[in-house]
């Protein structure tokens, strides 16, 4: 697989991270799952919301952490 990605939960926090582990750009789309919610993305800071469906373009070997907003 060209993409890796997670959520890691507990009752501290969640982070929901996707590394593009190929040389290639990629899109994801992710329907439904535990990747539900808002968050800040924790290297740039900026905000990022995900509902039931979304998609993400990643440039070759990119990734992005996304920390939830509590």
């Amino acid at each position: 697989a060209a993409v890796l990605s997670f959520v890691r939960e507990d009752a501290a926090g969640k982070v929901f991270a996707v590394f593009n582990l190929s040389a290639q750009a990629q899109t994801v789309r992710f329907t439904g799952g535990p990747y539900r919610g808002d968050y800040v993305e924790y290297f740039t800071q900026q905000a990022a919301a995900f509902g039931d469906q979304a998609a993400l373009d990643l440039a070759p070997w990119s990734y992005r952490v996304y920390v939830a907003q509590r």
